[in-house]
């Protein structure tokens, strides 16, 4: 997976730089899928996944999975999922205090997509 730099956009940032950004007919999820297997690949090394929006990150993410719950259940967290300007994520807090953001996407414009197995 690519890694990506989040941000925080305000309403109106967000608004009229999603805009410029736009991509028509061509939005992206997040990839479940994807994110199930890199945590079920490294979950003896991680604390928390988080999953949303990179550049609006603040009001798009949040927690999918921890070391002490496991996956959290839908009605647990909010992810908004997908965007026609913004990259679908994940952010990875390591055991050993790194965190890292990743891309994580697929094409698909379900916003209130998640992991298959807990809906």
């Amino acid at each position: 997976m690519k890694k990506i730099e989040k941000g925080y956009l305000g309403f109106a940032e967000g608004m009229f730089y999603g805009m410029s950004q736009r991509r028509i007919n061509n939005f992206k999820q997040v990839d479940w899928n994807k994110v199930k297997k890199f945590i079920e690949e490294n979950k003896e090394n991680l604390v928390s996944v988080s999953a949303g929006l990179a550049e609006d990150w603040e009001w798009t993410s949040g927690e999918v999975w921890n070391s002490e719950d496991g996956y959290i259940p839908k009605e647990n967290t909010y992810v908004y999922a997908s965007s026609s300007w913004a990259t679908p994520s994940i952010e990875v807090e390591y055991k050993n205090g790194e965190i890292d953001m990743f891309e994580c996407w697929i094409n698909g414009d379900n916003p209130n997509s998640y992991f298959d197995f807990l809906i």
